[in-house]
């Protein structure tokens, strides 16, 4: 209630949240009503992301430090030190964890130059091996998403202007939505609990606004119109949006400009 926070997660239990603070990007967790709060890491790393394990006492997130790549680590519920993923020198992103946690789909820079240049692969680590593998003809995707069920991993596709679909069954890419456009429009997407749609950000200038694509009929529903009446802060990684209870939560700017004058001293 009133905190400046943003990348909130849910633990599946519903009592607990994980998110970054606004700004600093420091991460934390604490109950709904934000009670038994504990900070998870210490500036100057910043954190994004974070992701609840489905059984609730790990939390995966995003992390970096000024002049370096994102990596993803894992801290516990209770505090502690954080353990890097994987030793290799990419940039890894958007952890998302598998229903029964034995995996975490995240995004992995397809070449180790820094800053990052280029497409982003999706890629499974295995909890516990700690081994990877590559999902199939994944190259320029982004926004790893695990379905409810297991069955699906959703992702953009084409330059962020496709919503597809991995099903893990027959290893195979399914087109949902696509649209043409000269910038970049799709990105954030989320799962409800149904698993029945995909929530995503369209920022096309025609018609910015959050969506959701359906998919049984691959209709598209919008949610809720975005521009110039919706004021959305710019956050640690860009805009955020994400689902709590199948509602639309986001971080709005709820500040005031003031005028002010300087008098200056020559020397």
């Amino acid at each position: 209630s009133g905190i400046a926070a943003e990348h909130v997660d849910i633990s599946r239990d519903g009592q607990w949240a994980t998110y970054i603070s606004y700004p600093g990007a420091v991460l934390f967790r604490s109950k709904l009503d934000g009670s038994a709060k504990l900070q998870l890491n210490d500036p100057p790393e910043q954190a994004a992301m974070p992701r609840f394990s489905p059984d609730g006492n790990t939390i995966a997130y995003m992390a970096r430090k000024p002049g370096e790549r994102w990596r993803i680590k894992f801290v516990s519920f209770d505090g502690g030190d954080s353990q890097q993923m994987t030793s290799d020198d990419f940039e890894e992103t958007e952890p998302s964890w598998s229903p029964d946690g034995r995996y975490l789909a995240f995004c992995r820079s397809a070449t180790s130059k820094f800053p990052v240049d280029g497409p982003t692969v999706i890629y499974l680590f295995e909890v516990g091996s700690t081994t990877i593998s590559r999902i199939p003809a994944s190259g320029d995707r982004y926004y790893p998403r695990w379905s409810p069920d297991g069955r699906y991993i959703a992702a953009t596709a084409d330059d962020f202007h496709a919503i597809m679909l991995f099903d893990l069954v027959t290893h195979e890419w399914i087109t949902l939505f696509k649209k043409h456009s000269k910038e970049p429009v799709f990105y954030n997407l989320s799962w409800p609990h149904d698993g029945q749609s995909i929530y995503f950000i369209d920022w096309s200038p025609e018609t910015p606004g959050y969506y959701r694509v359906r998919l049984r009929d691959r209709q598209i529903e919008k949610v809720v119109a975005l521009g110039g009446d919706v004021p959305t802060i710019k956050g640690t990684i860009g805009g955020w949006y994400g689902l709590y209870n199948d509602s639309l939560i986001t971080l709005l700017n709820q500040g005031h400009g003031e005028i002010y004058a300087l008098e200056w001293q020559a020397p």
